[in-house]
């Protein structure tokens, strides 16, 4: 009966001890800008520079309007591994801007800036 007093005794020290470590534990930050956009996907921002809303796609969009990022493209990443397209029309109709995979940059300077449907090859 004593040595199970003792045990219990000691697995509740230890209990403790962790959580008091683990309280302890600096908090892990937030990615921010480009580093938001998860490898294996297709990422737009509504900034420039990977800032503002993200929206993250696997096989692309035929309305961006259901991400709520219609003609709000300032950036994009594909880290999908594909070629992907950026289109100016829903449906993916219209000009197309073609990114090759890992690469990133500003919509405005790309020459299509309303980007309405995304869409994966």
């Amino acid at each position: 009966m004593r040595f199970a007093k003792r045990l219990t005794g000691a697995v509740a020290a230890g209990i403790l001890a962790t959580a008091g470590l683990t309280a302890m534990a600096p908090s892990a930050q937030a990615a921010t800008g480009w580093d938001r956009c998860p490898h294996g996907s297709m990422c737009t921002f509504s900034e420039n520079n990977g800032q503002g809303s993200i929206a993250i796609f696997q096989f692309g969009s035929p309305d961006l309007r259901q991400q709520g990022m219609d003609n709000h493209v300032g950036s994009f990443w594909n880290r999908s591994g594909k070629w992907m397209k950026l289109w100016d029309g829903y449906n993916y109709t219209g000009d197309n801007l073609g990114s090759a995979p890992a690469y990133t940059g500003p919509i405005n300077q790309a020459g299509i800036a309303p980007v309405s449907s995304v869409s994966g090859q």
